[in-house]
């Protein structure tokens, strides 16, 4: 006992220290970021496309949809023709649909209509508390909500390109 208790001792103390650090990281978070209203997202999304030379106004390239998935809503822009096979753009953390906004015009060209859904708790989609604790529960977070936003939209089959995930 006496040879590994400064070994146990060290690693309880790194331990230790490593959730204190993460917990003051939380703490300090919390304090400094807020969630921004949805008028603002909309907004600065607006600008981003704007400048990608994508205007919103009625008949134009592309629109915005709030797709139910379960008990939420996923917005998603939708660009192209319907008709053509479909392509799914799924952002990674911390980014929105509009993401993808300089790749929508070569994959129309590619004969794709193509699908940039903010994922649940992102971008202009639903922002339902995160209650889940575990791999598992952040797994079943997204993944259920995409599932059934696919499944609103009738995609059975498309490409998935998706980045940071």
């Amino acid at each position: 006992m006496g040879l590994w208790f400064p070994v146990i001792a060290s690693v309880l103390r790194f331990v230790s220290n490593a959730i204190l650090s993460l917990e003051a990281q939380r703490w300090v978070f919390q304090l400094l970021v807020r969630p921004t209203s949805v008028d603002r997202l909309e907004e600065a999304e607006r600008r981003v496309l704007r400048e990608a030379g994508f205007d919103d106004a009625e008949g134009s390239f592309f629109r915005h949809e709030f797709v139910p998935a379960g008990d939420h809503q996923l917005h998603t822009i939708i660009v192209g023709d319907e008709r053509n096979p479909p392509v799914v753009l799924v952002h990674g953390h911390s980014m929105s649909a509009a993401f993808w906004c300089r790749n929508f015009q070569a994959l129309v060209d590619l004969r794709y209509c193509v699908y940039a859904v903010d994922l649940l708790g992102w971008g202009r989609s639903d922002r339902p508390e995160f209650t889940g604790s575990s791999f598992e529960d952040t797994t079943a977070y997204f993944l259920n909500s995409f599932v059934a936003w696919k499944e609103s939209l009738g995609l059975s089959s498309f490409v998935l390109i998706s980045h940071s995930l």
